[in-house]
């Protein structure tokens, strides 16, 4: 919920300040997000053994508090829209091109986040790397992410959106398909990279 909050108004404002590199300012911004990706995962690895869960927690709390301080403070809606909107738009659910559109992100999504969730479980179940190397697989996909979501959306306001998704999509796909044959850690880095790149 938290994320929501932060995530959904920082990207609404965008739009009111950017109207010729759109998709590098939102890609920009969604590129914080893998930067967390990186950060946290590593302090809490590092810090769960000396300081526990607890406290672990907190000083990842601490440093989303100190680095969201500047960004809330100075971000502000450019202009407010005429009229409030509805809480619910009951003409989005008779536009088929939306309707089409949702329904494609959600099993994208569903499909996306297979691998985010289970590539470190994978490379430690299936004992391709350690224990250590299969939790950093986490945050090197993460750190390909910061780039897979600032150098294609700075050509998304040329192609547009939809047509840099959809082989960005099939690609993560194939991806994923390619673990069955992933037996070595070099390879399972290198899908790491380009999912994380491509996923972004």
């Amino acid at each position: 919920m938290g994320a929501g909050c932060l995530f959904v108004p920082c990207v609404a404002i965008l739009p009111s300040y950017w109207s010729t590199k759109l998709g590098l300012a939102v890609g920009l911004a969604a590129a914080g997000s893998s930067i967390g990706g990186v950060i946290y995962p590593i302090v809490f690895y590092k810090l769960v053994d000396q300081v526990g869960f607890g406290w672990s927690t907190r000083v990842i709390g601490f440093i989303a508090l100190v680095t969201l301080i500047i960004p809330n403070v100075v971000m502000k809606m450019r202009y407010t829209p005429p009229k409030a909107r509805a809480l619910i738009d009951w003409s989005a659910f008779t536009d088929v091109h939306y309707l089409t559109c949702v329904l494609a992100s959600m099993v994208g999504f569903i499909g996306l986040y297979v691998m985010f969730f289970y590539i470190s479980y994978y490379a430690g179940e299936a004992r391709i790397t350690n224990a250590a190397m299969s939790f950093y697989i986490v945050p090197i996909f993460n750190a390909a992410s910061t780039f897979g979501r600032t150098l294609p959306n700075a050509l998304s306001d040329v192609t547009g959106p939809i047509n840099l998704m959809a082989p960005g999509a099939l690609i993560v796909g194939a991806l994923q398909l390619s673990m069955i044959g992933v037996h070595s850690e070099a390879a399972l880095i290198i899908v790491a990279i380009l999912f994380g790149f491509f996923s972004g």
